[in-house]
């Protein structure tokens, strides 16, 4: 046969994606290599097995995996499948079907922004709290959390541990998974009824008298001696067959979606009583009902998967599974048949409404239920109609019925309408079937108008079948009622009340059940087939037919063989000798039950000593051999007794707990064994538990945020717990029962070293209620447990205001309102949008602060337009500030205003990032700075010795609302920093927020100063463009399969909502935009559609493919998807962007940055998965809310659209968050007393701050401040007074200054308020770093000078700067770090591979290695280290200097070297220069020439002769001009001309000459990633102490002279000559440095 790829070829059309042309059909038998007679499961592993070799994440082709797609879609749909059969084509439904019917399952359909409640939101989500009462669990959440986790075991899904097996395990320490809490029994048989095979019951059934019962009680079985069993028609139907749908009691598992027969042989019997003998440990209890031997249990009502096995004399049954009940409640064979008084009960009391007076009917009057109605019925004075069978005791069965209480007994062929004429006005309220089929239909029709009809069996197999008329016309209700459902519904609790009641008549004699019993000792197959015979169809029945209750033991039988299974187990666990004795006689029962007295081969050995471990053993693991012979003999005695003190304790949590809090001298008095108290001590401290402390922060009255801080609390050993442990954290609310979240939370080994923080939200309603509890369960350990309160009684909610603007039906205003044709000129539209109308005053003809608040895409950039013109108008000669949050969105500003302001109106304009940095004259001179909030928070800091800051007059701050995100703090410091500059000099300054609509814009403008008529918060739902929103929820806990389950609802999404429009898919990670492009690919040629995304021919894009870096790139783009991401090349993200924006490709990938980045409007918007992956937490996590609204708000084209979409896909527990702030405004709180160190440090350094009340008074200015007294529950404080609020900001100043001052940036005056700048502080305000980093350098930078300085040791100190600990480390990466540090020379901290700082680490040694970097990721993560790395690098200079450490200084000073250069120092020093080959290196050294500072002073044809014959003219020539570029210094100094004082000032006269070169105006340095400036430190020194330190620049032009300047130092404290040494040292060149000594005389 041929290959699979061929075979594929030929029936794809892979060449040309744009247009696919018509082809056969391919043959879908032949694709799966199957033959037209399989089955479905055969098509599926072939499907399996093709479709893993050839998924294009495995490097398959697209189009075959596409392929492989359709074919199984086909043949495994039996409809598709058999039109494929017949027609040859598949039968598959149409995309806009497919789409509809995914969202109708699992989606919310379309929803409207406008016209949500927020009450019904909350309610429904009430309504969907997780609650195990309402779903029929009679146990705590935590109980049913434990029964779940073991029930995964028994299903083979996951192993469990639980604390003993830490003490119990055959080494110490050595954990094995544990069969639960097993309890071992002796040999036990019994008489029981069994069956081999389904089929006819009287054909299958047979007696046992020697039923072997399993030799242990798993965890949660007991041991039951049963008293009574009811035969019933359940019983006969779960052995006639597995498959039976008679009844609805399908006797068959149901795992994972697979039906699992019965396993047989099998013991009959859903329905008894019994009484418990033996119990496994640590049994389950039932609600306030714990389960003991020798208590009275009933088998619980329920559809159960398999037969019980209660016809025996003794059963092992699942605790679960049991109701206890009072013992003699009333006489056994009630017990037996008590299912059917519960059924007639519930039947009368549910349904009907009825009253004395009222009339029902029945058909199988004579069975037990209608028995007990008839005499219910009777009590309640309600008529009954009875029908029974006509046969040969009809009329034995109607006097017994009418004995019973009926009042009328019928023939069930009788001629019911005459019968009911008769009636007249007592026809039946109520009718009751138990048959099905034709005969529930007489009942229905004997049945008054308005009547109901209850099904509770269906022994014909079929059900009523109702006329139309009897519903539509008659209002007939049809009701079905099942008492296992109703047991599940209302709990165990219910059901014994309900038999409690029924036992008061029992035993009052009013209500009886006509049964025939058989005791056990007569039970053998004649009397079991008398006993089956009355159990058969109605129509064979010739008498009253009479249940049969099989008589197996009795209370006094049940305590005979209680005694002997418990001493039998007791000789088992206490036993020395591990034989069986086959001699030993077994114990007979009176009902036929024995117990062997020796030991079952089968149960293993047990002695009390491997209950806990083999001590001799463990011993000798331990090293430990001369203590064995004294253990062997001590060895029962304290093994015995712990394991006594665990079967007294109330389980193993409380032991554990015990051990962990006792001394070693404690345990080995309690054990008895003070030589393996260590070791008990040990492992007790290995059990993993955690510490929570709770948090709660109210962000609305409905919204609750909770931070909890999880500490691990126990001891990590890599055997026990591996890489990672983890817990499901949930929050219950204990009043209701309900569950309002749930997550799985994981802890590893290196985040096990100090607390971590994990928050998310939960709603709130009110009431209050007084408190919610946290409570943590290990995954893995059984009985690890920690609860936390969250206390709400006293939780202060903040205010509800009003928060929207509405929007007025203005005239559109035309342009010509500007007044001005210059900037008229400036907008290409002719009218202002409705928004920019309702502004257009404010904004242009006031100088009132403005706060603008509308959704992405309603024209806010226009409100900041207008400010500057008014800024022009009136004020001119003063600058604006525009302050964006993002670098691209800086760009994206200077690219649109360059061509407005700056072509347009002659304007100067400067970019101010991290990535342009211009001089403090072209700052000057400029009317318009864009730069982002942390560099004008730099630039500002300093504002009183900045006289371009202070001219300053209009700031825009785009996105204001990302005040409530992680760098929210820096812009409510500059916005607080430029009014207090403001009202310093008396000079105002106008502020403009641009931001989406928000909750509490009230508090944002109070503190902004915005007047009210100045506030403009409109609705989300204002936009240009109406947009409509579908949400849709998938299931699943892990995120990759979920994300994959995407994919096709995002196909379908973009084929029914904008299949010839643009769309933007919307991403976490880069990863994610390379599998849904080819997921998308993939479901594209299942439709045979392959460029339906593609709108230009595709000879035109092929030129542009080859040029194409990105190989994922290259093969979306061909079927018209392109992907786009930081990772890319810039190139390659200029053409996709073209493509997109000219709509050559109509579908784009991205990762969410881009919607804050670039401005690229779609049709559609598809938000694929609301989390992405958090290096720092090691866990996924979810985007703010903003981020989802920033990417919604990309949809819609207000120039082509008049509607758009935007489609929502989360993970479905949060789809209930998402659809209340996705339609409403998001409250936006400070975070600044999060980061406030750093900011209260920077204005003591500026002289703000002079005193811890001036701090106070500083945070006063805050917007943080107005927050706190809105809502200062969400910022921790208390007390809601003024009194209470002013203790609180007098608390964190307090904290905040003292940490300052522990890490020496802050020094407190000597009473206790005054507060002054110290270097640290001054250092890291200068160069705009933590206060932490600079106290880690004084720390750690002081060691490293104690001993030789290795620049591999600054290395670390640098990476370990607080500044990387942003440095994302995503999924997996710690293993290519690990293979990335094989191949690089400096070691690093191995245990840490999935640290920010040891990447950080490693990035910087592949940059000076010139080593190739794994992936795309770690060259966008470099750029990033190195752009950080020159500021720390300086800042580590500055306090080494300040300390004195020369050799540290200088080793710094050679690590920024290398990071400018990109090499080691001992590399080879000439490799960089344009042109240096090998050759030429070895012609230069044949002259002597070996340093770069020997070139740059060589002339141009010393250089050529050196050169001439290795290099070309060309090459020559730009080798040339770049050495003249080069610095060649020369370095003069000169010491004091007299002899100094020690310890006086002196100065050292420095002149230094770069011989009249001109100055370049960046450094040369190819291997960094932007241009930077070239600078110079003057350096001076002895020995290593330094004594001096300036930075210089050297001068600029050719004309320049040389540099003179002085070096201010303290003489030494010795007298006499000191020979210090004066070095000039470059910041940029390897190479360059110079150095000269001079003598210094002291006396």
């Amino acid at each position: 046969s041929r290959p699979l790829l061929s075979v594929a070829q030929n029936i794809l059309p892979l060449r040309q994606p744009r247009r696919p042309h018509s082809m056969a059909p391919p043959d879908f038998y032949a694709l799966l290599g199957v033959d037209r007679a399989a089955t479905n499961e055969q098509v599926r592993n072939a499907y399996r097995d093709c479709a893993m070799q050839h998924h294009p994440d495995r490097g398959g082709d697209p189009a075959v995996w596409s392929a492989l797609q359709r074919a199984y879609d086909t043949l495994s749909d039996p409809q598709k499948r058999a039109v494929y059969d017949r027609t040859k084509q598949d039968g598959s439904v149409g995309a806009e079907k497919a789409f509809g019917q995914a969202f109708a399952e699992k989606g919310e359909g379309a929803a409207q922004q406008r016209g949500l409640s927020i009450e019904a939101e909350m309610a429904e989500a009430k309504g969907k709290g997780s609650t195990l009462a309402a779903a029929g669990f009679d146990m705590s959440h935590a109980q049913g959390f434990e029964a779940w986790m073991r029930n995964q075991k028994g299903m083979g899904k996951q192993s469990f541990y639980t604390a003993e097996d830490l003490l119990r395990s055959r080494q110490y320490g050595n954990i094995e998974a544990t069969e639960s809490t097993a309890q071992p029994l002796p040999a036990l048989s019994a008489t029981a009824v069994r069956f081999d095979a389904h089929g006819p019951p009287e054909e299958v059934l047979y007696v046992d008298r020697a039923c072997s019962l399993p030799d242990k009680l798993a965890h949660g079985e007991v041991l039951v001696h049963m008293l009574a069993a009811c035969v019933t028609d359940e019983d006969l139907l779960r052995v006639q067959t597995p498959l039976t749908v008679l009844n609805d009691f399908p006797p068959f598992n149901r795992t994972n979606n697979k039906w699992e027969a019965v396993p047989l042989p099998a013991t009959a019997g859903v329905e008894g009583v019994g009484v418990v003998i033996a119990t496994a440990k640590n049994v389950p209890t039932l609600k306030d009902h714990p389960l003991e031997v020798k208590d009275w249990v009933l088998l619980r009502p329920e559809a159960r998967r398999r037969p019980a096995g209660c016809w025996s004399t003794m059963a092992v049954v699942d605790s679960s599974m049991l109701i206890k009940v009072p013992a003699q409640l009333m006489p056994v064979r009630h017990l037996a048949c008590s299912r059917s008084l519960c059924t007639a009960y519930r039947l009368l009391e549910d349904y009907g409404s009825l009253r004395p007076g009222d009339t029902i009917i029945q058909n199988a009057a004579d069975l037990p239920v209608g028995q007990a109605v008839v005499q219910l019925c009777k009590m309640l004075k309600i008529r009954s109609i009875n029908l029974v069978p006509d046969d040969e005791g009809f009329e034995r069965t109607k006097e017994l019925l009418v004995q019973l209480g009926a009042t009328h007994v019928l023939r069930d062929n009788s001629k019911l309408a005459e019968f009911l004429e008769a009636l007249g006005s007592e026809m039946p309220r109520l009718a009751l079937d138990s048959l099905g089929g034709d005969a529930g239909r007489r009942l229905a029709i004997a049945l008054r108008p308005g009547g109901a009809l209850v099904v509770h069996s269906m022994q014909s197999g079929q059900g009523p079948q109702l006329s139309p008329s009897l519903i539509m016309y008659q209002q007939v209700s049809l009701y079905g009622f099942n008492l296992s459902q109703w047991v599940s519904e209302h709990g165990a609790e219910a059901y014994l009340q309900m038999l409690r009641t029924l036992a008061e008549l029992v035993q009052a004699e009013r209500l009886n059940v006509f049964t025939r019993t058989l005791p056990v000792e007569r039970l053998d197959a004649d009397a079991l087939a008398a006993a089956l015979s009355s159990h058969r169809a109605v129509q064979d029945a010739k008498s009253f037919r009479e249940r049969t209750v099989f008589l197996l033991g009795s209370e006094a039988a049940a305590n005979d063989v209680y005694f002997e299974v418990s001493a039998a187990i007791r000789r088992l666990e206490s036993s020395a000798d591990n034989g069986f004795d086959p001699a030993s006689p077994p114990y007979r029962t009176p009902g036929g039950s024995s117990v062997h007295q020796g030991k079952s081969p089968a149960a293993g050995a047990v002695r009390p000593s491997e209950r806990w471990a083999d001590a001799g053993a463990m011993l000798k693991e331990l090293e430990l051999e001369q203590y064995v012979s004294n253990f062997e003999e001590e060895e029962m005695t304290s093994m015995a007794l712990l394991e006594d003190i665990v079967n007294r304790s109330d389980g193993e949590k409380e032991l554990m707990e015990a051990l962990k809090e006792m001394g070693v001298r404690e345990i080995g008095q309690l054990v008895s064994h003070q030589r393996l108290a260590a070791q008990l001590k040990a492992e007790a401290s290995a059990l993993p538990a955690l510490s929570i402390d709770v948090s709660a922060q109210p962000i609305t009255r409905t919204v609750l945020r909770v931070v909890l801080t999880l500490t691990a609390a126990f001891e990590w050993r890599d055997r026990l717990h591996g890489g990672a442990e983890s817990w499901w954290i949930w929050v219950e609310d204990s009043d209701t029962e309900h569950i309002y979240h749930k997550e799985l939370w994981t802890l590893t080994k290196q985040q096990a070293l100090e607390p971590q923080e994990l928050s998310f939200t939960t709603p709130l309603f009110e009431p209050l209620p007084p408190a919610y509890y946290i409570r943590a369960f290990s995954d893995r350990w059984l009985g690890v447990e920690t609860v936390a309160p969250l206390p709400l009684a006293n939780l202060s909610l903040p205010s509800a205001r009003p928060a929207h603007t509405d929007l007025l039906a203005l005239r559109p205003l035309p342009k010509s309102a500007l007044a001005d044709a210059r900037f008229e000129a400036l907008f290409r539209f002719s009218h202002f949008n409705p928004v920019q109308s309702q502004i257009f005053h404010t904004v242009m003809h006031t100088d009132d602060n403005v706060l603008v608040g509308a959704p992405t895409g309603s024209g806010k950039t226009v409100a900041a337009e207008l400010a500057v013109l008014r800024l022009l108008r009136e004020y001119p000669g003063c600058k604006a500030v525009y302050i964006a949050p993002l670098k691209a969105l800086v760009r994206e500003r200077m690219a649109d205003w360059r061509a407005k302001f700056v072509q347009g109106l002659g304007l100067k304009m400067l970019e101010l990032t991290g990535d342009v940095t211009p001089d403090a004259r072209a700052l000057a001179t400029a009317h318009i700075l864009a730069t982002t909030p942390e560099k004008w928070d730099g630039v500002s800091r300093h504002w009183q010795q900045r006289n371009y800051v202070q001219k300053v007059t209009l700031v825009i701050i785009d996105e204001i609302h990302l005040l409530g995100e992680e760098r929210g703090p820096i812009l409510e410091v500059i916005v607080s920093r430029m009014r207090y500059m403001a009202e310093r000099m008396s000079q105002p300054v106008r502020i403009v927020g641009l931001s989406t609509a928000m909750a509490n814009a009230s508090d944002l403008a109070d503190w902004l100063g915005i007047p009210h008529d100045s506030i403009f918060n409109f609705k989300p739902s204002v936009r240009p463009v109406p947009l409509e929103v579908h949400i849709a929820g998938f299931p699943g806990q892990h995120y990759c399969p979920r994300m994959a389950a995407m994919n096709k609802p995002t196909y379908r999404a973009i084929t029914v909502h904008s299949p010839d429009q643009p769309t933007l898919v919307f991403v976490s990670s880069r990863r994610q935009t390379r599998l849904t492009a080819l997921d998308l690919i993939a479901y594209c040629s299942a439709d045979e559609k392959e460029g339906q995304f593609l709108n230009m021919p595709m000879g035109e894009l092929e030129p542009m493919l080859a040029a194409v870096k990105d190989p994922a790139l290259r093969h979306t783009l061909a079927f018209g998807i392109g992907i786009h991401h930081a990772g890319l090349d810039e190139a390659d993200r200029v053409l996709v962007e073209k493509l997109f924006l000219g709509q050559s490709i109509l579908v784009l990938v991205c990762t969410s940055t881009l919607a804050w980045g670039v401005n690229f409007p779609a049709h559609l918007v598809v938000v694929k998965g609301t989390e992405y992956y958090d290096g720092k937490a090691k866990r996924y996590v979810d985007f703010p809310v903003t981020d989802v609204l920033q990417m919604m708000g990309r949809a819609g084209r207000p120039q082509f659209d008049t509607k758009a979409v935007a489609v929502i896909l989360v993970h479905e527990p949060k789809k209930t968050f998402y659809k209340k702030f996705l339609y409403e405004p998001f409250p936006v709180e400070s975070c600044l007393h999060e980061q406030l160190h750093d900011h209260i440090n920077a204005e003591v350094v500026a002289g703000t701050i002079r005193s811890k009340q001036d701090a106070v008074d500083f945070l006063s200015w805050t917007y943080f401040y107005r927050r706190l007294l809105q809502n200062p529950a969400y910022y921790h404080c208390a007390d809601a007074t003024p009194e209470g609020t002013n203790g609180h900001l007098s608390l964190l100043v307090e904290a905040t200054t003292a940490d300052l001052a522990c890490a020496g940036c802050v020094e407190v005056g000597e009473d206790g308020v005054s507060l002054a700048p110290s270097t640290l502080g001054r250092v890291a305000s200068y160069y705009y770093l933590s206060y932490t980093t600079v106290a880690l350098f004084h720390a750690e930078l002081h060691d490293v000078d104690e001993g030789p300085t290795a620049l591999s040791d600054l290395l670390r100190v640098l990476c370990d700067a607080s500044e990387y600990d942003e440095l994302p480390v995503r999924h997996n990466e710690e293993v290519v770090n690990e293979q990335l540090a094989d191949k690089l020379p400096w070691p690093v901290e191995r245990s840490r591979f999935d640290s920010p700082h040891v990447k950080a680490n490693l990035l910087l040694q592949a940059h000076f290695a010139r080593a190739p970097l794994p992936m795309s990721d770690y060259v966008t993560d470099l750029k990033s280290v190195l752009d950080q790395a020159l500021r720390i690098l300086q800042a580590m200079v500055d306090i080494a200097a300040d300390a004195g450490w020369l050799h540290t200084a200088l080793g710094a000073m050679s690590l920024t070297q290398m990071v400018s250069q990109g090499r080691f120092l001992d590399a080879p020093p000439l490799s960089d220069l344009p042109g240096m080959s090998a050759a030429a290196e070895e012609a230069l050294a044949a002259r002597g020439l070996t340093h770069l500072a020997q070139l740059v002073r060589l002339d141009a044809q010393a250089l050529k002769r050196a050169l001439g014959g290795t290099l070309g003219a060309r090459q020559l020539s730009e080798l040339s001009g770049l050495l003249a570029t080069l610095p060649a210094t020369e370095l003069e100094a000169a010491p004091p001309p007299l002899a100094v004082e020690a310890g006086a000032d002196c100065a050292i006269s420095v002149t230094v000459s770069t011989g009249g070169r001109r100055a370049r105006r960046s450094a040369f340095a190819p291997a960094f990633p932007k241009a930077r400036g070239g600078g110079w430190w003057l350096v001076m020194g002895e020995g290593d102490e330094l004594f001096a330190l300036k930075r210089i620049n050297l001068p600029s032009g050719s004309g320049s002279g040389p540099l003179k300047t002085e070096l201010m130092m303290c003489a030494p404290e010795e007298p006499g000559v000191h020979e210090c040494a004066v070095l000039l040292v470059s910041d940029s060149y390897i190479g360059l440095d110079q150095q000269v000594t001079v003598r210094v005389e002291v006396r």
